[in-house]
C-alpha cells in the first residue's frame, strides 16, 4: 500500500487573519472589561450587559441594573480612587449615570422620578 501523502499548507493570508482575531488591543479590551465585570459583581452589582464596542473607537461598555435598594458609593468609592469623576445624562424620564471603572465605562440607568 503505496499512498502518496502530500503537505498543503493554508494560504499566508488565512494564517494571518487567524493570528489577527485576538490581537493584543481585544485582548486588553477583553481583559479590562473582564476585570471591571469582576469587581461590580464583587461589589453586589448586577452585569446586564457587557459590550467591546471595536469599531466605535470607545472602549468597553458595562451596564449594570438599576436598583433603588443598591447604593452608588462603593462604585462612587472606587472610581474616584483611580481618578474618575461620574457624569449624569439627564432625559425627560431616565437619567443615566457614566463612571470610567478600571478602563471600562459602567453605566447605570434609571427612572428620574
Amino acid at each position: 500500500m503505496g499512498a502518496l501523502l502530500t503537505v498543503v499548507q493554508s494560504p499566508a493570508t488565512h494564517r494571518d487573519h487567524a493570528n489577527r482575531v485576538f490581537n493584543d488591543g481585544l485582548v486588553g479590551r477583553l481583559a479590562a472589561m473582564n476585570a471591571a465585570s469582576r469587581a461590580l459583581r464583587g461589589m453586589g452589582y448586577h452585569v446586564v450587559r457587557e459590550e467591546l464596542c471595536e469599531r466605535s473607537g470607545h472602549g468597553p461598555v458595562i451596564v449594570i441594573a438599576y436598583d433603588r435598594m443598591k447604593s452608588l458609593v462603593p462604585l462612587l468609592d472606587r472610581a474616584a480612587l483611580a481618578g474618575s469623576r461620574p457624569h449624569w445624562q439627564n432625559r425627560i424620564s431616565q437619567s443615566r449615570f457614566v463612571v470610567d471603572l478600571l478602563g471600562v465605562t459602567v453605566a447605570w440607568t434609571g427612572s428620574a422620578a
